[in-house]
């Protein structure tokens, strides 16, 4: 579990929410962790130039944010950039640092422009949650992207959202009907798209004379009872699930299948209690599944 830097923060205190503005004079870190509650209010907002030219090489955002004002970490050193759902996130919020990978978390339904100044042309890497429908117009114009993999929930993709593209990247769509804007990957010349036979990708490679692969049943969705489920980095930061066999939960929301030797354990803790000891789940030869909690 990592262990916020509270005690190092400047905010203010609304009548409802945190609103952070920096560091307290003289203090500062490498890798901020930023606490999801300050005096039993939610953290929900970073302010204008909060952390300008912070020396910050990581931050790691709480589940409780719903803005993050422009300029707010403006000529930092941020490779990786993780985000949970954010309402409001500016153009320039992370702007001047030199971004390699944005994965964006669970609860994304439409991903707007925030990504497409020629400030962030160093993006390689984009992780796209299923539960986005939307990909807005010029979303990454300017990150040349060497693979992306559109999820199946998407329905629309705006004009110029990958104008970057590598012109030879490979592009996975996981549905069948996404809505593709004709000039959505504009130069991509020489790339290859995978898709379900049949699916609106296919014809847009077979209109731009692109290279189509059919997407293999093993790459997509599987059968129910064989799909595995990959654990990524932070899925479930932020949560405290509990955790049941299979024969207890009639619909689980993830099915972990486990080989002959098992898969080790994994640690669960309460984020908003930093004195809260792991709930460490030990896996060995049993499927077992995540329920959520009514």
């Amino acid at each position: 579990m990592l262990e916020s830097h509270e005690d190092i923060l400047e905010y203010k205190e609304h009548d409802e929410y945190i609103e952070i503005t920096g560091f307290k004079e003289g203090e500062g870190v490498k890798d901020l962790v930023i606490p999801s509650e300050i005096n039993d209010k939610p953290v929900e907002v970073i302010g204008f130039f909060a952390f300008d030219g912070g020396g910050l090489d990581s931050v790691t955002l709480p589940n409780s944010l719903r803005e993050v004002k422009d300029f707010a970490f403006i000529e930092n050193n941020i490779t990786t950039l993780t985000l949970p759902y954010i309402e409001k996130i500016p153009s320039m919020s992370f702007v001047d640092n030199p971004l390699e990978e944005v994965i964006f978390l669970e609860g994304w339904i439409e991903i707007g422009s925030t990504f497409n100044s020629s400030k962030y042309d160093t993006i390689k890497t984009i992780t796209l949650p299923e539960g986005l429908k939307v990909i807005s117009s010029s979303a990454f114009s300017s990150s040349p992207l060497e693979a992306l993999t559109i999820p199946s929930t998407v329905e629309e993709i705006g004009r110029y959202a990958f104008l970057s593209i590598e012109v030879d990247a490979e592009v996975t769509f996981l549905g069948k009907d996404t809505k593709i804007d004709t000039d959505a990957f504009s130069v991509l010349h020489k790339g290859t798209i995978i898709g379900k036979e049949g699916s609106t990708a296919q014809k847009f490679a077979e209109d731009r004379g692109l290279t189509f692969k059919v997407l293999e049943e093993d790459e997509d969705e599987g059968s129910e009872e064989d799909k595995q489920t990959k654990i990524g980095e932070f899925r479930f930061k932020n949560h405290v699930l509990p955790i049941y066999e299979v024969e207890d939960v009639e619909y689980p929301i993830l099915r972990i299948g486990v080989g002959e030797d098992g898969i080790g354990s994994f640690d669960l803790v309460d984020p908003n209690d930093p004195q809260a000891s792991p709930f460490r789940v030990a896996l060995t030869d049993k499927v077992m599944a995540i329920k959520q909690e009514d």
